[in-house]
């Protein structure tokens, strides 16, 4: 996973356990950054899988991990879950974007990826 080519602020990450596969990271930057970066992943920026606000769902996350990684959710903001993104070394991740003109992304992974040795 990389970061979009735009500049982005407020960057961190979280592993844990240590050096295992489960990684978040939270950034800011712009729409068109945040929109090039989705496609990229195989995501349509226009078409999260889910909308916010929702009656029906809390966070998109655990709330205790969210809170561990210092992420905020606000169940009337605009927002965005894109699930099933892959990058070429098959890890599948996680976005929830805060939507605006500079938007926060919540990255989750689900599993980590390796290189395909058959190429």
């Amino acid at each position: 996973m990389t970061l979009p080519s735009c500049p982005v602020r407020e960057f961190h990450f979280d592993v844990q356990p240590r050096l295992t596969e489960r990684l978040a990271f939270a950034f800011v930057a712009p729409k068109s950054g945040v929109d090039d970066c989705l496609r990229k992943y195989g995501a349509d920026p226009a078409n999260p899988n889910l909308r916010w606000p929702i009656d029906e769902f809390g966070p998109p996350f655990d709330l205790a991990e969210m809170r561990q990684f210092g992420w905020t959710y606000d169940p009337k903001a605009k927002a965005g879950l894109y699930t099933h993104l892959e990058t070429p070394y098959h890890a599948t991740f996680e976005a929830f974007v805060k939507a605006g003109a500079e938007e926060t992304v919540y990255v989750h992974s689900l599993t980590s990826g390796f290189p395909d040795p058959s190429r």
